[in-house]
């Protein structure tokens, strides 16, 4: 659909053919295209797992399109129509995810973890544009945007302790942290950072 209908919406030429990657192992880890960053997954049920080179595709785009776009490094979904995710990943270190003091000039710095919600947040605000693509991701049961830091991290606030979301937290998203923030649920989606060696459970 991005080779077709991504294009054909926004009037781009043709981009490099997208990568994509067919996983069903019980359990695995993706790295970004650096090879720094990393998705580790669960797949107890075995089921057939796309993994597309979203940042790839986006920068074999024409240059003037993706001028001052930020995107997402991957496009994860399952073939029975379950799961569907846009995923950052990073190896950034644990006190530059969050807004920091550069240590020599004293400056305030934006963290890692802002800048990775724009990427998600613009990758979602352009794919829904497209209609067979909305169509497409609409039929998903669970949509989530996903932060993988490879460091081990601990959010400090904004955090939903609601009962029912700490034990979906802890038997669905294996320790992943529910961060109320972006404007992912206006599309319906969750927002969810993993981090270490914490897992994203296909079930």
């Amino acid at each position: 659909m991005l080779e077709q209908d991504f294009v054909a919406f926004y009037k781009l030429q043709s981009p490099n053919k997208i990568t994509v990657i067919t996983k069903n192992d019980i359990s695995f880890c993706h790295n970004d295209l650096n090879g720094d960053g990393c998705a580790n997954y669960s797949n107890p049920m075995g089921k057939d797992i796309y993994i597309i080179d979203y940042e790839s595709f986006f920068k074999s785009l024409n240059k003037a399109f993706i001028h001052s776009k930020p995107n997402c490094d991957t496009i994860v979904y399952t073939k029975d129509n379950t799961h569907f995710t846009l995923n950052e990943l990073t190896n950034t270190q644990s006190q530059y995810i969050d807004d920091f003091i550069q240590p020599k000039t004293g400056e305030p710095r934006e963290g890692k973890l802002k800048k990775a919600i724009k990427q998600l947040e613009q990758t979602l605000e352009l794919i829904y544009k497209v209609p067979n693509i909305d169509n497409h991701i609409n039929a998903y049961n669970v949509k989530r945007c996903c932060f993988f830091s490879r460091q081990p991290y601990s959010a400090s606030d904004e955090i939903d302790y609601t009962l029912s979301t700490f034990n979906k937290m802890n038997s669905i998203y294996s320790g992943g942290i529910i961060l109320n923030r972006g404007n992912f649920s206006e599309y319906n989606f969750e927002f969810i950072i993993f981090s270490d060696n914490q897992e994203y459970i296909f079930n």
